[in-house]
């Protein structure tokens, strides 16, 4: 499947599914102007193909939890070895995200920490499984998230809003049972309710209250369906950029071009060895440079550094890992 070769209403239905992925087959045909037997035909098919995987979207900002960013290469490494530790990242409790690059960098990962000292320990105890393989990396972490969605599908028509994700003036205290709830819903955002209060032991009533104080206190955003890269054969980026730092000013500036722009799916704002890192899905490959180029000049940086990787299919993605309610 290829986006050009999609239907007018596959790509309708396609662009307010990835951002919306509880909607019901009703609330989908609804907004797309289809009938539910068709939303339900096309649905099936997108799953089935591994086209679309879903995904709680977790405000880990708003419960204290800290993102951290780390790019990597790794020496070369025999088949069997390299396939060794990819098993081990990819499952690794602590690992939210993971993909490889072609590029300055062969792999990213997203490694989640309850703060500083905690992303101390544990990162340690990760890199010790590696000694003598990773040769070069860099850390930053994550202040803030937003994911426009894949605008180009619709030629920038976005039928539902963008996820941010953001710090928030206040941390939301949980308990062991919000903790174990979305400590199972990292593993299976579409778990039933009824499995989460049969293997926690609680009542079902329980679970759904939580669930829905969590939905208003904005700690469970959402669900979005992530979208692989390969089966509708979209060139995705990643771009690392440094700019030597930030002003309010150049960051409203980015955040509106970026919002803007149908062909950036994601903004995400870091502090450490870069400032920004966008998620850029190109048809035509070569306008990589043209984007690159004109943040350069929106933002007139005197000091202005960036880092194009070409993304593969992910690994692993999701907004939350288990291991950081353990």
């Amino acid at each position: 499947m290829q986006i050009d070769k999609l239907s007018i209403r596959q790509k309708r239905i396609l662009s307010y599914i990835h951002l919306n992925a509880a909607a019901s087959n009703e609330e989908i045909a609804k907004a797309c102007g289809t009938k539910v037997h068709t939303v339900r035909f096309e649905l099936t098919n997108l799953i089935e193909s591994k086209i679309i995987n879903p995904c709680i979207v977790v405000n880990y900002t708003s419960i204290g939890i800290q993102k951290n960013h780390i790019y990597f290469s790794t020496i070369t490494l025999a088949e069997e070895k390299r396939n060794l530790f990819i098993e081990y990242v990819k499952n690794h409790p602590r690992v939210a995200w993971f993909c490889d690059f072609s590029g300055e960098f062969d792999f990213g990962i997203t490694f989640m920490s309850k703060n500083i000292e905690d992303f101390d320990i544990s990162f340690r105890q990760f890199m010790s499984k590696f000694q003598g393989i990773i040769k070069k990396r860099q850390i930053a972490v994550n202040l803030s998230w937003s994911y426009f969605g894949k605008k180009y599908i619709l030629n920038n028509e976005l039928l539902t809003p963008p996820v941010i994700v953001d710090y928030p003036q206040k941390i939301i205290e949980i308990d062991k049972i919000d903790n174990s709830i979305l400590k199972i819903l990292a593993i299976d955002s579409f778990v039933s309710q009824q499995k989460i209060a049969t293997e926690l032991k609680i009542p079902l009533s329980t679970v759904n209250h939580r669930i829905t104080m969590m939905q208003k206190k904005g700690i469970i955003a959402g669900h979005i369906y992530w979208i692989s890269y390969s089966k509708i054969k979209i060139n995705a980026y990643r771009v690392l950029f440094d700019f030597g730092g930030l002003t309010d000013n150049m960051i409203n500036k980015l955040k509106k071009y970026c919002r803007e722009h149908p062909n950036i799916v994601s903004l995400i704002f870091t502090l450490g060895s870069w400032d920004m890192e966008l998620g850029i899905d190109l048809e035509d490959k070569y306008m990589i440079h043209n984007i690159i180029s004109e943040i350069q000049s929106l933002t007139k940086s005197p000091t202005f550094n960036h880092i194009s990787l070409v993304r593969y299919d992910d690994i692993k993605w999701n907004t939350i890992c288990p291991g950081v309610f353990e």
